[in-house]
């Protein structure tokens, strides 16, 4: 652990969970790195879902690093794609599968054998979603769902307006994933205005969840996700029915707008 990552604060937020702040986006880099490399040496986490996006990005570098010194042995794990664009395949190079397996998969050395991906081309993704979800629960669930948080309050592409019982779906992207999607999407083709994705309630069956929030762009969000009664309109809010198998952990730019809040909730560290 990094000197910055252990000047970390430690919070128990109201409804269970576990609440990190941190100094810096590095710092929760290592900070997360450390955990999930904990509960992958330790065996609490041999069935992981992992995020994609810019968020993820320090972790993965960092996970990638530990194995190749032989410090972490990702050998057992399985993962299971949070989400993907719609008719995306898994080998297209715009797609969340590919991403994964440049960031961390292939340095990890974790193969298409154990890796499972959403069901983004099947022809009836809604009935192909439940398959997906047994095939989950025939791997003995989801040990711990990694996520991010969007600057609208999806986790995973459950976009505002998602039920808290939602499972494995295809639905319509919100106009503003849209745009942001199309900041560094090829010219050459359309932007995917449709992605299948886990549901809110895939994601709070599993043992446990980390969520990774990182700069002040984030922190009007994460008041709303962490403080404000949960709501779809948020769908991340959902993730504080988890309880204590949630932990949270900011960096101090995201945390900005809770640090009320912080004075009434109990300090762990």
């Amino acid at each position: 652990m990094t000197a910055a990552a252990d000047q970390s604060t430690t919070w128990r937020h109201p409804e269970g969970a576990l609440i990190e702040i941190v100094p810096t986006a590095e710092a929760l880099d290592a900070r997360a790195a450390d955990r999930v490399a904990t509960a992958i040496g330790d065996g609490s986490a041999g069935t992981l879902a992992l995020p994609t996006g810019s968020t993820p990005v320090g972790l993965y570098r960092l996970l990638s690093e530990r194995v190749r010194s032989g410090a972490l042995d990702m050998a057992g794990v399985v993962v299971f794609q949070l989400d993907e664009f719609r008719d995306l395949p898994g080998d297209h190079p715009q797609s969340f599968a590919v991403w994964l397996r440049q960031q961390i998969l292939d340095a990890a050395g974790i193969g298409d054998d154990r890796f499972h991906l959403v069901p983004a081309t099947a022809i009836d993704p809604d009935t192909s979603g439940q398959a997906f979800e047994i095939l989950i629960d025939r791997g003995g669930g989801l040990d711990l769902a990694v996520l991010g948080l969007g600057d609208n309050g999806h986790v995973a592409f459950n976009e505002p307006g998602s039920a808290a019982d939602s499972r494995t779906r295809l639905l319509t992207l919100s106009e503003e994933t849209i745009v942001q999607t199309g900041r560094t999407w090829p010219s050459t083709s359309p932007v995917p205005r449709e992605a299948v994705t886990m549901g809110i309630a895939t994601l709070l069956e599993a043992r446990s969840i980390l969520l990774l929030v990182k700069g002040a762009a984030k922190s009007r969000i994460v008041r709303r996700t962490l403080v404000d009664p949960p709501t779809a309109d948020v769908p991340g809010s959902f993730m504080r029915q988890a309880g204590e198998r949630l932990t949270v952990i900011l960096d101090q730019a995201a945390a900005a707008d809770i640090q009320g809040e912080l004075a009434a909730w109990e300090r762990l560290g």
